[in-house]
Parts: C-alpha cells; structure tokens; sequence
C-alpha cells in the first residue's frame, strides 16, 4: 500500500471516529436531562425573584445565589460541576439547543396547567357567587311605632 493511500485511510478513519463522539458527553458533565431539570428549576425560581420588590439590586443577586444553591443541592450536583457542564453544554450548541428546548417545552406545560387550573377555579369562584345560599334567609318584618310628636 502506498503512502498516499494509508494517508487516507488514517483520515477516514480519524473522521469516523470524530462522527461516532458527537453524542458522547463526558461522565462527569451533569446528563442532560439533570441539566434540563435545573434550568427549568433556576429560570422558574429567577421569575420569582424578579416579581419581588427587593430594595436593591445586591439583594436580588444574594436571593438569587441562594436559591441557586438549595436548587444545586436539591439535584445533588456541586456548583463546580454545575458551571463545568455548562460551560461544555455551551460550547457544543446543538447540545444546549436540545436542553433549551426542553425547558421550553416544560415551562409552557407548566404555564398551560397552571392556566386551566387558575380558569377552573376561577369558574368555581364565579359559580359560587352567584348561586342562591344553601340555608334560607327570613326576614322578619316588623312595622316600627312612631313616637306621638308633641310640642
């Protein structure tokens, strides 16, 4: 074989395998779909916050990292590795692409269910209000006397 052909071949082959890795994240990054759930669980806790009236903006940034802590913790994933992940989610965009669209996903099915419920009970409310009480009210009444007017 000549050495134009085993340059070829050792191309091919170094590209094949390349192809094979795209889908291959490393053991230590958090998987993707621990990633999806803690995104969804730090963008819905950064709506909180943001409805909040905090006195500054050093407060919000306190109330954030602490939220995002509980949240870490609660996925039983350190803050190092978190970030790690995420900086390599990034880098490979069709990767982050996927997580995003997943969040997305969620969150507008966690907006719809909320929605339907708030419409429901809203409903309910409504019936409530203008349906007759369940126990009868009497009113009794009584002609009032009138006091003789003397001067």
């Amino acid at each position: 074989m000549n050495s134009k052909h085993l340059f070829f071949v050792v191309i091919f082959s170094f590209l094949l395998m390349q192809c094979g890795t795209k889908d291959r994240i490393p053991s230590e990054m958090v998987p993707k779909e621990k990633m999806v759930d803690i995104l969804l669980d730090i963008h819905l806790m950064e709506s909180k916050i943001e409805s909040v009236r905090f006195g500054s903006r050093d407060s919000m940034q306190v109330a954030y990292l602490n939220a995002q802590k509980d949240i870490l913790q609660k996925y039983k994933v350190d803050s190092a590795t978190y970030y790690k992940s995420y900086d390599y989610y990034f880098e490979k965009m069709y990767h982050m692409k996927d997580i995003y669209e997943k969040v997305a996903a969620r969150a507008k099915s966690l907006m719809e269910k909320y929605n339907t419920q708030d419409s429901l009970a809203k409903q309910q409310k409504d019936k409530k209000g203008i349906s007759k009480p369940k126990v009868p009210v009497q009113v009794k009444l009584q002609p009032v006397k009138q006091k003789d007017k003397e001067e």
